[in-house]
């Protein structure tokens, strides 16, 4: 049966010239396992193979095929490999014969016109004529030497100026970061897509990827290959490669490098004062997401899963440790840099205090400072104390219901 899911995404244009009963019929469930990986933003570049594998009937794992194009075969579209991946291996003939009339102008479609000596001279002519018109070759070219360089000199200029005019505009870069998200799709929905964002550029650089991708006996070997490639900056990588006294010297130079593009320092003179101290801020955030994973108490993640459970309200809106991550506050004031708060609710908020962590006279304090904030932006605030939660389980959680649905 279709779901809503697939039938919002064989809406698109794309398929209209595709049997809808014939989709469904034959290709649902290869559908729905690549709507599983893929969400909307990420799929636009995958829909173009989807429809292919459908007009040209593909059979085989459409996910694992996906994979395959959008990691291995980026530039190859003409290997007989890169066809049987695309369009499946009965299909290779026909569409090398259509890719031939359409690439006349690749390096592939002048060798099958003129022979392959000619036909690379071909092809080296017609490279040289088509540069792009911001080269200075191409404008000698096409308006002369003299009038040619003018003309460089114009464009360039023109190019310079746009640049720097954008970033006047937009002084982040390519919309990665918590604020300009926050900036486009609001602070609740925004900070939801850049954790979303996070986690799959984490994933694809992970072991439990290439487990998954190439199983996991070959997914380790692949893994650590993975990881000795990278690996350019290791006191071992760099003795390994300059020998022991030169490799020592490259890493002690390398320590400080690291110690210096850390600091704000850094960060103030390549952008500035204003956007150097966001991006230094940035920059401590990312670092505290690494080191503050399972820093959360498991007593309480038992409380907010009764309370997820039980609660009759929009779920998307709820944030706790192990169901989404702890919701974080920047107040870069008062001496509070980052407060993450156990569990939140729209503008409800849940603070669990351990007996141990919370008796304090220090964390009291830091407590009440924390408290004072967020009540500033709007926010309630209920406390519950372990020891309570322990003595009467259930009457916490309906206090907690109670607190949430007032």
């Amino acid at each position: 049966m279709e779901n809503e899911k697939v039938a919002t995404f064989l809406n698109r244009k794309i398929f209209d010239d595709l049997d809808r009963e014939l989709i469904n019929e034959n290709y649902i469930n290869e559908i729905n396992k690549i709507l599983s990986v893929y969400d909307n933003k990420s799929i636009k570049n995958r829909l173009k193979n989807i429809h292919d594998f459908i007009k040209y009937n593909v059979e085989g794992d459409w996910l694992e095929r996906l994979y395959i194009i959008q990691n291995v075969l980026k530039n190859d579209v003409m290997s007989d490999y890169a066809l049987e991946i695309r369009y499946g291996k009965n299909n290779i003939n026909e569409i090398k014969k259509e890719l031939i009339k359409k690439t006349s102008h690749t390096k592939e479609g002048y060798i099958n016109k003129y022979g392959e000596n000619i036909g690379i001279v071909k092809w080296e002519e017609y490279k040289l004529k088509s540069k792009t018109p911001w080269g200075l070759d191409a404008c000698i070219l096409k308006f002369g030497e003299k009038e040619g360089k003018i003309k460089w000199e114009e464009r360039l200029n023109k190019k310079v100026k746009t640049q720097k005019e954008r970033k006047l505009h937009k002084p982040y870069r390519n919309g990665r970061t918590l604020l300009e998200y926050q900036d486009r799709y609001g602070i609740e929905d925004g900070y939801k897509k850049w954790f979303k964002r996070n986690e799959k550029h984490s994933y694809r650089f992970s072991k439990k990827y290439y487990f998954e991708k190439y199983g996991e006996k070959n997914g380790l070997i692949k893994w650590f290959e993975y990881c000795k490639k990278m690996d350019k900056t290791s006191l071992e990588s760099l003795i390994e490669k300059n020998g022991i006294d030169l490799g020592k010297e490259k890493y002690e130079k390398h320590l400080l490098h690291l110690k210096y593009i850390s600091s704000e320092l850094f960060f103030i003179e390549k952008y500035d004062n204003e956007i150097g101290k966001i991006k230094y801020q940035e920059k401590i955030i990312n670092n505290f997401n690494k080191l503050n994973n399972n820093r959360y108490s498991k007593i309480s993640q038992e409380l907010f899963w009764f309370i997820h459970k039980k609660f009759d309200g929009e779920l998307d809106y709820m944030y706790f440790a192990e169901l989404n991550k702890e919701y974080l506050f920047y107040p870069w004031s008062n001496g509070l840099n980052i407060i993450e708060v156990d569990f939140k609710y729209k503008n409800k908020i849940i603070e669990f205090d351990g007996d141990y962590w919370h008796s304090t006279p220090k964390q009291i304090e830091k407590d009440v400072l924390r408290d004072k904030y967020l009540i500033s932006k709007g926010y309630d605030i209920l406390r519950i104390k372990e020891s309570d939660y322990k003595n009467d389980k259930e009457k916490i959680i309906t206090q907690c219901l109670m607190f949430l649905n007032n």
